[in-house]
């Protein structure tokens, strides 16, 4: 199989409120405050500690010619 790249040019035109949010930092699932710290809200992980701020990225994109 061969591997293509691209290089592409893009321009931001709106970013929403909702850019980031908190993560677990063992699972990567959105977090809730837990008392002075953080809980990860991941059925099957327990972690409570302070997360890691990931971000979202929506993409929508359509071809000019």
């Amino acid at each position: 199989m061969q591997k293509t790249e691209f290089i592409v040019t893009v321009t931001a035109r709106k970013i929403g409120s909702n850019w980031w949010y908190n993560a677990c930092k063992k699972c990567m699932k959105t977090t809730k405050r837990h008392g002075d710290s953080y809980k990860c809200t991941g059925p099957k992980c327990n972690y409570i500690g302070i997360p890691n701020q990931r971000l979202v990225i929506c993409i929508s994109t359509y071809h000019a010619s």
